[in-house]
This record gives structure tokens, C-alpha cells and sequence, in this order.
């Protein structure tokens, strides 16, 4: 395994990133590079992402919206992100954006359903129209 070899060097972590995404978290230098190498494999790698940017989250969620699991520091960016590649990433999403989410929800499950009755008055209205020709 990579944590017992001394020297680290670049390419010996790429080779070991691309066989196993996991190696990751034995790399004592996560060069930007190697951690987007492992996010590009599975988003899942970034729970082995020691300092987790933006950048990085933001990758991860977009591969894999359940990385989200995974994210320290989310923002309702990468919540919508994440939710939006996969629906499922919502159990993920912490208490206090959830809460905004859930809202963002039912508004607009109300505005769809209000317009849908809307286009089905316009339909009835329609019809009495054309019944009158």
C-alpha cells in the first residue's frame, strides 16, 4: 500500500489512485490534481479529501450527488447541485438548509398545481368557446 512507501511521488500516486480511489486517503501530499483525479473516478472520493474546496465539492456532487454525505462545509449551492444530479441527496443535506429546501418544495409543488389548474380553466374556457362557433 502506498502509506508504507517512503518516497510519494506523483506518478506513483496517480497509478494508485486510478487502481483503488481509496489510496487517496494514505496521500501525505493531496495535490489538487490528485484529488480531482480520484473525484472524476467516483465523487465519493472527496470523504478522502482532506481540505475539501469549493471546487473540489462542487465536482464530487456533480458525479455523484451522494457525496454529499461526504461534504464538511455544504452550501446551498452544492445542496442544490447534489440534489439536483441525484434526488436521493436530500437525506444528506444538514438540518438547516433542509429546512429552506423543504419550503422551495412545497412552492413549487403549489405553483405547478395552481398552474395546472389555471391551463385546465383555460382548456374548459376553450372548449365553451369553440362550442359557441
Amino acid at each position: 500500500m502506498i502509506n508504507y512507501v517512503k518516497n510519494q511521488t506523483n506518478e506513483l500516486c496517480k497509478l494508485a489512485i486510478q487502481l483503488n480511489v481509496t489510496t487517496l486517503q494514505f496521500v501525505r501530499d493531496q495535490t489538487q490534481e490528485l484529488c480531482e483525479l480520484a473525484i472524476n473516478i467516483t465523487g465519493l472520493a472527496i470523504s478522502y479529501v482532506r481540505v475539501q474546496t469549493t471546487e473540489l465539492c462542487l465536482l464530487a456532487v456533480r458525479e455523484n450527488g451522494l457525496a454529499l454525505e461526504y461534504i464538511q462545509n455544504q452550501t446551498p449551492e452544492l445542496c442544490h447541485e447534489a440534489v439536483q444530479q441525484n434526488s436521493e441527496a436530500l437525506q444528506f443535506v444538514r438540518c438547516d438548509i433542509k429546512e429552506l429546501y423543504i419550503s422551495l418544495i412545497r412552492t413549487i409543488a403549489t405553483k405547478r398545481k395552481n398552474d395546472s389548474d389555471e391551463i385546465s380553466n383555460d382548456k374548459k374556457k376553450l372548449r365553451h368557446d369553440v362550442s359557441i362557433l
